[in-house]
């Protein structure tokens, strides 16, 4: 292993399921790292140590150092990894750009409760030098390859259905795949079809069935189906000039006209963290989007998902309870 003199000093924000298994991926990391890991929740704290543990074998010269309270954050941060609730997120990076000097942040998605929250957000990290959103699809070698044998330019009908996957907090993911796929900018969102909102597994947050389409420049199209009547596992269908594909995630299978057969698998986020971070603090880049453009697709999201929460609540609230 090459030998790097410098350690890199990085914090973890929220140890909930998704942050115990960022901190895991860290352990990968080739560069050397002194993290530092906070979570109110003295709970939460204990499942990262034993996730930590967990992936203890792993060679590596890293540093870990757990605390309830952003307060015992250093002064001086390379990098940020954000894994709150989308409720606190602002507040969170708030509060550590107060004592902190950090140059580069990975926010998880749901990025902001509000389009208000979501501006105030890019306004807050206007002066690092790079911001991303974790809409991990982009960063995964099989989506990759699936990208590169993908028909350039048309419109593609794309219709992704399974049932209960959470379409709230979890559209994002493929609104930005496609996006990515198809080198279409999100214009719209109809979410007409949508159905009951309901409360989520998390206490305090809701989500919902039905259907929403999302519309790119371009004229592609982008349907989202989820349905406790749908027993199979979430499947995307593409319709295009050239044929039609099926990606089919729970099993690894990626097929298409004229022979395409691409199979592969989704990396967990433990998978994916390691070489994501040695990435941006080498290089300062990384194949996630960047704040700009994922913000941009969060917005019109949020706006189209309020209005639907509202009418069909009979509320007039600023905030979308999804997380």
């Amino acid at each position: 292993m090459k030998e790097y003199t410098n350690r890199f000093v990085i914090a973890l924000i929220g140890t909930g399921q998704l942050g115990s298994r960022y901190l895991q991926g860290l352990a990968s990391c080739k560069v050397p790292i002194e993290i530092w890991v906070v979570d109110p929740s003295e709970a939460s704290l204990s499942t990262a140590k034993a996730r930590w543990e967990e992936v203890a074998s792993i060679p590596h010269s890293h540093t870990v150092r757990y605390s309830t309270t952003l307060k015992d954050l250093p002064a001086s941060l390379d990098l940020c990894l954000v894994t709150t609730t989308a409720d606190v997120r602002l507040q969170v990076v708030r509060q550590v750009q107060s004592q902190c000097k950090v140059r580069y942040w990975v926010l998880e998605k749901f990025l902001a409760q509000s389009t208000a929250q979501l501006a105030d957000l890019e306004e807050s990290l206007i002066d690092a030098e790079e911001v991303w959103v974790n809409t991990t699809r982009r960063t995964v070698e099989w989506h990759q390859r699936i990208r590169k044998a993908l028909p350039k330019g048309g419109r593609w009908q794309i219709k992704g259905s399974g049932g209960n996957w959470g379409l709230a907090c979890n559209s994002i993911h493929f609104i930005d795949l496609v996006s990515w796929w198809s080198g279409g900018v999100l214009e719209k969102i109809t979410a007409s079809a949508l159905e009951h909102w309901n409360p989520s597994k998390r206490k305090a947050f809701w989500e919902i069935n039905g259907s929403l389409l999302a519309h790119y420049s371009g004229g592609s199209e982008l349907e989202l189906v989820s349905s406790p009547k749908l027993s199979e596992p979430f499947t995307m269908h593409f319709t295009s000039a050239q044929g039609e594909y099926l990606l089919n995630e729970s099993n690894g299978t990626f097929i298409g006209p004229n022979g395409v057969d691409i199979p592969g698998r989704v990396e967990f986020q433990s998978e994916i963290t390691g070489r994501l971070v040695d990435q941006i603090l080498l290089d300062g880049t990384c194949s996630l989007p960047k704040l700009s453009e994922s913000a941009q697709m969060h917005k019109i999201l949020i706006e189209s998902l309020l209005q639907h929460w509202n009418e069909t609540q009979q509320r007039d609230d600023s905030l979308l309870p999804i997380t």
